[in-house]
């Protein structure tokens, strides 16, 4: 039992750490959190950590042969990963809201916007691979399916934890950011998205 409790909140720090970096999912969460509010930083939360969480379990089963496997296809998977980013910086380059105010949206909008995330978060090769080098650096080691479990639920609370975090910040902040502030930001993250299709 204390095994598998020191490789829960070990996991939840992993997922933390995999989270926490300026990236795509990072941009887009202020981005969709200044537009449409919390509701979406959340639904970008659940697909970011469903991602990550899903690696950490294909990682548990086969550590070396994924990571071999990815590093062996790095180029197609950074193709793809492009591809999904630049889809994703179009549509956002497209969306102008009207107010200054959330901009609600329903039920088919929250899961489009959560399968985006969870696809575009799959299709970064660099998030396997760091989810592996974590592991061997920690020397996390999985000896049943009981800590592969324990660990994938690890990883999905610290990824979900920092996500959910990060949007409740920046909803917080927005109540005291003037409309062209948080426009400038609006445009800051898209900017720092297209920077990552052309250089990640």
């Amino acid at each position: 039992m204390g095994v598998l409790l020191i490789l829960f909140l070990k996991c939840i720090l992993i997922g933390v750490a995999m989270a926490a970096p300026l990236g795509p999912i990072s941009m887009l969460l202020i981005k969709k959190t200044l537009e449409n509010g919390m509701t979406a930083g959340a639904m970008i939360a659940i697909g970011a950590a469903c991602a990550d969480s899903l690696y950490c379990g294909i990682a548990g089963v086969a550590l070396a042969s994924v990571t071999t496997f990815i590093q062996q296809h790095q180029l197609v998977l950074r193709i793809v990963g492009k591809a999904l980013m630049a889809g994703v910086l179009i549509t956002e380059c497209r969306f102008k809201p009207a107010t200054h105010e959330p901009v609600t949206f329903g039920a088919t909008d929250k899961l489009a916007l959560c399968a985006k995330v969870f696809f575009l978060t799959l299709g970064n090769p660099v998030t396997i691979l760091t989810l592996s080098g974590i592991f061997l650096a920690y020397r996390v080691e999985f000896s049943g399916y009981d800590q592969i479990i324990v660990a994938v639920l690890g990883v999905f609370i610290g990824s979900a934890l920092w996500c959910f975090s990060l949007s409740g910040l920046t909803a917080f902040g927005k109540r005291y950011m003037s409309s062209g502030f948080v426009k400038g930001l609006q445009f800051f993250s898209l900017s720092i998205l297209a920077a990552l299709v052309l250089f990640i």
